[in-house]
């Protein structure tokens, strides 16, 4: 029985029209991968972390411009941007709240050219007022957690004309009075919301929600006179609180604030249980390399570390943190994600989108 040949000829396609070519089995093998590796190649190093960033970059904020998260992510982009020597480009998704940008992120291809600059609006406070469904995202388990930035104070702001000089005076105003409080917040289920939703059930008060897309349209408001008070934090009013046109009546942190210190807190009027903190940090789309997330998070923390940028954060009341790890920031998101839950929980808030 004749043995098997070591070679094979070439189909028609491939003959001259003058002779028939022969190869071997490991030539050909040879040439098959020879053909194959330049279709593949494309793909093998755009998928290497240390090939990253070879094109710019998309931090995309879910909220409108002029607002606490774009004010940041702004900064944070043009500093990336000087240590990567790539384009780091902010695009605005806002609406629902932070929820619609916080969603798309959720859903992008995890090749660490898409991060969210998020805050705890979208990602701790949203989660424990609706559902998974609703949402479209798990605020911990749909992203790659990267890094924190700081953490800011909520106050209750007013124009300066406003005859409150305390939550205590607004107080005793509105249960004087027959009709509601109108507030203002930058979204449904932003922090402002939550503290605020808060505050109308520790103090009793009747006080109806006026929902903007961000900070800038609701502060734009306030100095019209179209809206009587902000609960907010306080980064992107801080330029008319320093102006004179804005004041803070009232902070929800646990002691007052070195750059307002004739403003009280709500703790100090009686009320123990209305402290609440936001939060900024970073993520990305679900799946990027470990490497890249490392690299963002050093970067980052590198940023937070810089004596400039302690100092404008802390001028802005916003403490700054840029030392958790990528892990850590995940525990952190977590907690924080529960502990607003059982706040939501316990005192029955209950929003509609």
């Amino acid at each position: 029985m004749p043995g098997v040949s070591d070679s094979f000829c070439i189909p028609a396609t491939y003959r001259s029209s003058t002779m028939t070519v022969k190869l071997t089995r490991r030539q050909a093998l040879a040439a098959s991968l020879s053909a194959l590796v330049p279709a593949l190649l494309p793909r093998v190093v755009l998928a290497q972390p240390n090939n990253w960033p070879n094109r710019p970059v998309r931090i995309v904020v879910a909220f409108a411009p002029g607002g606490p998260v774009d004010i940041l992510a702004r900064r944070v982009a043009a500093d990336l941007e000087a240590q990567f020597k790539m384009q780091f480009v902010v695009e605005n998704v806002a609406g629902g709240g932070g929820r619609i940008g916080t969603r798309q992120v959720s859903q992008a291809t995890g090749d660490g050219y898409t991060l969210l600059a998020t805050s705890s609006a979208a990602s701790a406070s949203a989660p424990a007022l609706f559902p998974e469904k609703e949402l479209g995202y798990d605020a911990v388990k749909s992203f790659s957690q990267i890094a924190l930035i700081g953490q800011g104070v909520v106050g209750f702001i007013v124009k300066s004309d406003s005859p409150w000089q305390s939550a205590a005076d607004l107080a005793k105003a509105v249960k004087a009075s027959s009709k509601p409080l109108f507030y203002a917040t930058g979204g449904v289920g932003s922090l402002g919301h939550l503290a605020a939703a808060m505050a109308e059930q520790t103090l009793g008060l009747d006080m109806d929600h006026v929902a903007y897309r961000g900070s800038a349209p609701a502060q734009v408001d306030l100095l019209a006179g179209n809206i009587p008070l902000i609960c907010d934090t306080l980064l992107p009013h801080m330029a008319q609180i320093r102006s004179g046109a804005l004041r803070v009546i009232s902070v929800f942190s646990p002691e007052r604030l070195a750059i307002l210190p004739n403003t009280p807190t709500f703790v100090e009027q009686g009320w123990p249980n209305l402290v609440a903190s936001s939060w900024f940090g970073f993520c990305g789309s679900p799946g990027i390399p470990t490497d890249i997330v490392d690299r963002l998070n050093a970067a980052i923390g590198k940023y937070v570390a810089k004596q400039e940028t302690k100092t404008w954060m802390l001028d802005q009341g916003i403490t700054p943190d840029g030392t958790l790890s990528p892990g850590q920031y995940r525990d952190f998101v977590a907690s924080e994600v529960e502990r607003w839950t059982k706040v939501v929980k316990a005192g029955n808030i209950q929003v509609s989108a």
